[in-house]
């Protein structure tokens, strides 16, 4: 231990080096953390979808990631062109619907202008295999609301002949 302290008392870039690796390790631990607090919600959700309802204790804040206008069909390669981190497959995925646009969002620690208010949420599934057939089973619930938060069911996601299934969130009352 005394060749240590010695040795970095007479040579201080080793110092630096040694403070700098420490810094990434604690970042890299800190991304790891996030990382895990995201699959963990991940598996909550899962585990809890045969469970119609979703109870949100604090509000949960939306990023959008990107806008589009409500009559473009989106895939995956606007996901995949949206650069974001490398772990945002693991993600989930909201989108907050209008009559005229819709974003992709991922969830914020940030507060944000978008958010899900603390309640108890009827997920309601849409399975679709074509964007005509989204579009039809969602009008009937645009015509409602002004607005719709909807979550990504990604279980079949990397699955081949699979289907868009996205769960709206209905706020009971």
């Amino acid at each position: 231990m005394a060749s240590i302290k010695q040795i970095l008392q007479t040579n201080p870039s080793v110092t630096d080096l040694l403070l700098a690796k420490k810094i990434a390790i604690q970042t890299e631990r800190h991304r790891l953390e996030q990382l895990e607090k995201i699959l963990d919600d991940q598996l909550n959700i899962h585990q809890s979808s045969a469970s119609p309802t979703l109870k949100v204790a604090t509000p949960i804040y939306l990023q959008s990631v990107k806008r589009l206008p409500i009559d473009y069909d989106f895939g995956i390669t606007e996901i995949m062109d949206g650069n974001w981190n490398p772990d945002f497959i693991l993600r989930k995925l909201y989108y907050v619907i209008t009559p005229d646009y819709y974003d992709i969002c991922l969830v914020s620690t940030k507060p944000t202008s978008q958010k899900i208010a603390p309640g108890e949420y009827q997920l309601t599934p849409i399975k679709a295999s074509s964007a005509e057939s989204f579009d039809q089973q969602l009008a009937p619930y645009l015509k409602n609301q002004k607005r719709i938060i909807a979550l990504e069911d990604r279980r079949g996601f990397l699955t081949a002949n699979s289907n868009l299934v996205i769960h709206l969130l209905i706020q009971k009352t």
